[in-house]
């Protein structure tokens, strides 16, 4: 194969996700480094704009600043720390942007109480190729 001949090759990823969703802008947070990369990384090569924070409280601080530049918010909670949920709440009390939360756990409390607080989606980790492609579609 040439060189040129590159450009007339389809991505296999993009055509799957919904033209209106190509370029959704996702605030990916984990603090599992190789998770977020890995999300990150299938996000992206289904044309998703993705900015990558490992530590929730950075995440809600860079969110405050930029609130208008994230169409979805996914942040990796944990089962022990209940400050997670309340940075979701502060999230929510802000402005109405769609969150998943995401977790190794999945306790019915957790789910409930993520719910309740506003997020629109709790997965269970690791969350699969299928899940990150319909992002758009889970969220609106």
């Amino acid at each position: 194969m040439f060189l040129g001949e590159m450009d007339d090759i389809e991505d296999p990823l993009a055509p799957k996700v919904p033209r209106c969703a190509l370029g959704m802008r996702i605030l990916l947070v984990d603090r599992d480094t190789t998770s977020l990369m890995f999300m990150a990384s299938i996000l992206e090569a289904y044309s998703y704009k993705v900015t990558t924070i490992e530590i929730l409280s950075i995440a809600m601080a860079i969110y405050d600043e930029r609130k208008d530049e994230f169409d979805v918010i996914m942040a990796n909670v944990h089962v022990n720390n209940k400050t997670d949920l309340e940075l979701v709440r502060e999230i929510i009390k802000k402005q109405k942007t769609p969150i998943i939360l995401m977790s190794t756990a999945s306790p019915e409390a957790l789910k409930i109480e993520g719910k309740l607080e506003g997020a629109c989606l709790f997965w269970k980790k690791p969350i699969s190729n299928i899940q990150l492609r319909a992002v758009s579609q889970q969220v609106y």
